[in-house]
């Protein structure tokens, strides 16, 4: 069954119109391709009002723009971080006066959700240490992302690039480390980064592995 779209003049699916209870036949006069594009037309020709009457509504309806906030994030969490992330990114000195501005408004809950955040994300909170560290010796910065960091340990099959032990049998996690130590001129990057046991990485400390390994060798 179709009807006559008044804005198109063209006969269109009863399906294609939207509903409208103060019509005789329940239904608007114009199409929904039309009726988009009039708003499309409105909204652009009228940013003005457009954004007073959402302030007005959000004012307003706090608790329903809440509840359509939450819902819409549920479903669309992966394009929002990733949105968020981007303009985190290009905008490091808005978010820096943010969290100064949320710490100083309630810092008890500020560092609630700092201590929760790192403790579920410690790779991060490391790999974020060692860029720290890698800025204040004034050297060379490449990004070395959690994915960089698993493509090595994959790499090495989880073992210890110097003692080649397994990392199901230490009694802790690998860590990484500088082949070329930063001390010595390395770079931050993931071709200047080895998987390495606490035990191997804290005895070579900040000697080449040229230096290292015959004095392990000798004992």
């Amino acid at each position: 069954m179709k009807k006559w779209c008044t804005k198109c003049k063209s006969s269109v699916l009863i399906d294609g119109f939207y509903r409208n209870r103060s019509r005789s036949d329940g239904l608007t006069n114009c199409c929904k391709r039309c009726c988009k594009q009039y708003s499309r037309d409105y909204n652009s020709a009228n940013p003005e009002k457009l954004r007073a009457r959402s302030k007005r509504f959000r004012l307003c309806n706090p608790e329903k723009v809440s509840k359509w906030n939450r819902s819409w994030y549920l479903k669309n969490a992966d394009k929002q971080n990733c949105k968020s992330k981007k303009w985190a990114k290009d905008h490091p000195d808005r978010c820096r006066s943010i969290a100064r501005a949320l710490y100083k408004e309630s810092p008890a809950k500020y560092r609630q959700w700092s201590a929760d955040w790192q403790k579920d994300n410690p790779e991060k909170v490391a790999n974020y240490a060692r860029i720290r560290r890698a800025r204040k010796q004034n050297v060379v910065v490449e990004p070395v992302t959690t994915k960089d960091w698993r493509d090595i340990l994959d790499l090495w099959y989880y073992h210890c690039a110097y003692c080649l032990m397994p990392q199901e049998l230490l009694p802790s996690t690998l860590t990484m480390d500088h082949v070329i130590p930063l001390c010595r001129g390395g770079v931050h990057s993931k071709d200047n980064l080895v998987p390495a046991c606490l035990h191997c990485n804290c005895a070579k400390g900040k000697k080449l592995v040229s230096e290292w390994v015959p004095q392990v060798v000798a004992t």
